[in-house]
């Protein structure tokens, strides 16, 4: 007998309803994509100025920071300079045995004499050079006149001459009411040895003060250096063994630059107050170290 196969049931309405209804779900997710990606795109146009702003603010508070502070700030800059220069001479005593704190405060000492007694000289050179400026101006003034009547006719130092010898001869010309003119004297008091000292003071304590920052850094410095470097990595963080090195690396090229650049510098300003000297030019060691300062300003 033939057998009946059952026919398949129709399906029911219930079920094509979950489909209708989660169109509208669906759809409503992928305008969230949208205006979250549009969002994004958003905030990613403006990042590149917030970072701008925020660089500017940063340099503004350091800016800020550098100016307020300058008062320490460059005492400081000096000492570690100075640092660097002498820590060499420091070490290599230390090598021959002597402790640190001996090491440290010869070698101070040695560089505040040779500064004091340089400073000492050259101001002497310049009392000597101001005292002796009248007689240059005339050895100049006859320089010129020598040479303008060398040239025979009009040169390019004849306005300067004629300018100078019409103001001398006006200024050496008694004046025609000079009997009915009475000179007034107006006489100060002398000012008391306490207010003369308490000017004196109020005019060196300020580069005394400096001097003295100077130098404390300079002897804190080269007493604890390795201290102030493991103070300084451990404030920074990260791996202590690579930053040391590092650090002795840039302190090691930074000092052996120095020491050049003064090396350099002396190399020049001696051979020019040298030459100065065998020629007769007075004060050539003043100029020669303001070449060796205006050398080392331009480096």
């Amino acid at each position: 007998m033939p057998t009946e196969r059952p026919s398949a049931a129709p399906p029911s309405p219930d079920a094509a309803v979950p489909a209708a209804g989660a169109h509208p779900s669906l759809q409503s997710t992928e305008v969230g994509r949208q205006e979250l990606a549009r969002t994004l795109v958003a905030v990613e146009s403006v990042v590149p100025a917030l970072r701008l702003l925020v660089g500017l603010a940063i340099a503004a508070l350091i800016i800020l920071a550098l100016y307020l502070g300058q008062a320490l700030l460059i005492p400081l800059a000096l000492a570690c300079l100075m640092g660097f220069l002498l820590d060499p001479a420091v070490t290599r005593l230390q090598r021959w045995g002597l402790p640190r704190l001996v090491a440290t405060l010869m070698v101070v000492a040695l560089a505040l004499g040779t500064i004091g007694g340089l400073g000492a000289y050259l101001g002497n050179q310049v009392a000597d050079l101001s005292a002796d400026l009248p007689k240059y101006q005339k050895t100049i003034r006859t320089k010129l006149r020598n040479l303008r009547t060398l040239a025979r006719g009009p040169s390019m130092w004849e306005g300067a001459v004629r300018t100078y010898s019409t103001v001398e001869q006006e200024m050496a010309a008694p004046s025609a009411d000079t009997g009915r003119v009475q000179q007034v004297e107006v006489v100060r008091d002398e000012d008391k040895p306490v207010l003369r000292l308490a000017q004196w003071l109020g005019k060196v304590s300020e580069p005394l003060t400096q001097a003295g920052i100077v130098l404390l850094f300079v002897i804190l410095i080269l007493l604890d250096r390795d201290d102030l470097r493991d103070r300084l990595l451990r404030l920074m963080g990260g791996n202590p063994h690579v930053a040391t090195d590092a650090m002795d690396e840039a302190a090691h090229r930074i000092g052996r630059y120095l020491r050049m650049q003064c090396i350099v510098n002396v190399a020049y300003g001696v051979p020019m107050a040298a030459g100065l000297w065998l020629i007769g030019v007075p004060g050539a060691i003043l100029w020669g170290v303001l070449a060796m300062v205006m050398r080392l300003m331009a480096s």
